[in-house]
């Protein structure tokens, strides 16, 4: 599908499918809800709807965590409109009322609740459903639903285990997923039947929105869940011996691991990229236009061995590697590059630490260098996972950790390195004389210039694919350590960087100032809050701290004190001042609108997050909004209100000349 004319600038709104809720849907929202979200959107001028993925996730209730490129999730699905459900319709409707009041997405029991009721309805119409033209022609169409559903008969046949577990199947070829495909017939229909109508029903609600001059805008993780049916179909473009993640920030002091393999791009080449562009075309079924997650990610991925844990022992690839001649060059003989690239622990620092466990710890895990008082770790135990696993006392494992991460260099490959990313902290970097501190910092400077030029030339090689593939418009989510040459490369293909509001600031000035809103690039999307971060109310009331909320507050020109709660007057001046950003697209979570009126606020807005970073809860993706679309669309004072702030937005023409 292709987005509107770029005439003028828009306005959006973002939320998860799940999180939608009227008086049809059953536990969750559904795709038919978004026909619903649309007439809402249009009676206030909104003109895009920003959607979280949709790909079906298996039993983890993440939507970046896919086990599918390709396949809808079936929790998606509404039961009344399949034409084979008549005589279950009753039993629907019960079960819809059990959920209706739910303030939260019960993912686990709904799922299995809906996957019951479609196995009913498959079972009592299995015949005609084999022998249905549109069923065959769909499947004939659509030959990645194949290997789908043979997958999903494995997993279900071995309690869902990873396939790596499974006695058999581990290396699927075209004709054992033919075979299987056959003799598992209909269970193979079962799960085509199911894609085909979630396919139908989500390309219904697309073209709906269309007709109502509302654009949607979907969401492609970059990665994939190890256990998924496109690593284990298409194991060449994977590699499944690194992870992918992100170095450590003033976040996370150890950096993350996203634990999803990184793609071998090599072999993707050879093949003309045709996963990806397979992917891509799917999706332009229903989109209009895409968020592609971690952009960064086309041009260098953080990349972690599977041996490791911690995003510290990552590093950028592609890289303009140091080589061993390169260090030679700068000074550093075989012992120096070896000081840096082996943690070296100090006998006193080791009897300090462990006083009377000291000698077990050295005979056991240490490997003594030259009968110095000076240790190497044991090589069976220089990793993380292999230190993290071991029937150790918690603090003897943690010294373990904190010496096996602490070296300057990364042997990538015999004689090949990266440094470390917060290499000056290293012991062996302090241990440096100033010269050769020096010499190291020019190196890795150039070197790092010259990885510039790799990262450049991927990512215009890549993104350059994805927009030639399909119609859809792009917008990136650039957030990170930004390559200097992304912003060029964005512009280049009139890619739509992101700008979320909280974070866009002046960081090399005193105090952080924001960046105002009317002087964000036209080619970006402008947000306030997404759904990683809590909401504007969040934000203000449990966040910032009183300079920030005070240096805010005074670009907003309101003639009253800063208060400390998020009122009414403040949240419309908010939400005007944003809604006047430069950026072409300004796109909120539909619950910072839900703050402008006492009527719609919940008590406590924390209960408002969709998800919290680097944590395990039940409240992670189990957001619904508290009211139904049909109350919001009956909800003329909240209309009223929005209208009047979106239509002095949807009214500014864009200077093409920028475009």
């Amino acid at each position: 599908m292709k987005f509107g004319s770029l005439d003028h600038f828009y306005t959006g709104v973002a939320i998860p499918v799940s999180s939608l809720r009227s008086d049809t849907s059953c536990g969750s929202g559904e795709f038919s809800d978004l026909i619903l979200l649309g007439k809402w959107c249009k009676s206030v001028g909104i003109e895009i709807i920003q959607i979280l993925p949709i790909n079906d996730t298996g039993l983890n209730n993440s939507p970046y965590s896919a086990i599918s490129a390709l396949a809808l999730h079936p929790i998606f699905i509404r039961l009344q409109e399949l034409p084979e459900a008549a005589a279950f319709l009753p039993e629907i409707d019960q079960f819809r009322q059990t959920y209706e009041n739910s303030p939260r997405l019960l993912y686990s029991e709904v799922l299995e609740r809906k996957l019951d009721f479609l196995k009913r309805i498959f079972k009592k119409n299995s015949e005609s459903i084999k022998n249905s033209e549109e069923v065959n022609k769909w499947i004939a169409e659509n030959p990645w639903i194949k290997p789908y559903a043979v997958f999903f008969h494995f997993k279900k046949k071995y309690n869902f285990y990873h396939w790596k577990f499974w006695p058999i199947m581990q290396q699927p070829t075209e004709s054992d997923i033919k075979t299987e495909w056959e003799r598992n017939r209909d269970n193979s229909y079962f799960y085509a039947w199911i894609q085909y109508h979630l396919e139908k029903q989500l390309i219904e609600a697309a073209k709906a929105l269309e007709s109502m001059g509302i654009n949607l805008k979907g969401d492609i993780p970059i990665l994939m869940n190890e256990d998924s049916v496109d690593i284990w179909m298409y194991r060449k473009y994977f590699n499944l011996g690194q992870r992918a993640g992100a170095p450590p920030d003033m976040f996370s002091s150890l950096g993350q691991n996203w634990d999803f393999p990184v793609f071998n791009w090599e072999t993707l080449r050879e093949d003309d990229f045709w996963w990806w562009r397979l992917r891509l075309k799917q999706a332009q079924k229903f989109y209009h236009a895409y968020r592609i997650d971690h952009v960064l990610g086309f041009f260098r991925i953080y990349t972690i061995p599977t041996i490791e844990n911690s995003g510290k022992m990552g590093y950028f690839n592609p890289s303009h590697f140091i080589t061993k001649e390169d260090l030679n060059a700068a000074g550093f003989d075989k012992g120096r590059i070896r000081w840096m690239s082996y943690p070296h622990i100090p006998g006193e620092e080791v009897d300090f630490l462990i006083d009377d466990k000291s000698e077990f710890v050295k005979e056991t895990y240490l490997h003594q260098i030259n009968h110095e008082n000076l240790y190497n770790l044991q090589s069976e135990y220089d990793s993380e996972k292999v230190i993290e696993s071991l029937d150790e006392d918690q603090k003897i494992k943690s010294l373990l950790l904190g010496w096996h991460r602490n070296r300057t260099l990364l042997e990538i490959e015999p004689g090949i390195y990266h440094h470390r990313w917060d290499y000056e902290e290293t012991r062996a970097f302090k241990s440096l004389n100033y010269t050769e501190q020096q010499n190291l910092k020019i190196l890795f400077k150039e070197i790092e210039e010259k990885s510039e030029k790799i990262w450049e030339k991927q990512g215009d090689e890549l993104l350059s694919m994805m927009k030639d593939t399909t119609d859809m418009l792009m917008c990136a989510e650039d957030l990170g350590v930004v390559p200097k040459c992304v912003p060029k490369v964005l512009k280049k293909h009139h890619i739509l960087s992101l700008k979320i509001q909280r974070w866009t600031k002046e960081y090399d000035k005193p105090g952080h100032p924001f960046i105002s809103v009317k002087k964000y690039p036209l080619l970006s999307v402008c947000t306030p809050s997404v759904h990683d971060t809590s909401t504007l109310r969040g934000w203000w009331e449990a966040e910032l701290t009183e300079e920030e909320r005070q240096q805010y507050f005074s670009g907003l020109s309101l003639k009253t004190t800063c208060p400390e709660d998020y009122s009414l007057p403040l949240a419309k001046a908010i939400i005007e001042k944003i809604l006047s950003s430069h950026s072409l697209f300004t796109i909120f979570q539909l619950q910072d609108f839900f703050s402008l009126l006492r009527e719609l606020r919940i008590s406590n807005p924390t209960d408002e997050r969709i998800n919290v970073p680097g944590t395990v809860s039940d409240k992670n993706w189990s957001y619904r909004i508290h009211t139904t679309l049909e109350f919001l669309m009956s909800f003329e004072k909240f209309n009223d209100l929005l209208m009047k702030l979106i239509i002095k937005r949807r009214t500014k023409t864009v200077p093409m000349e920028h475009l």
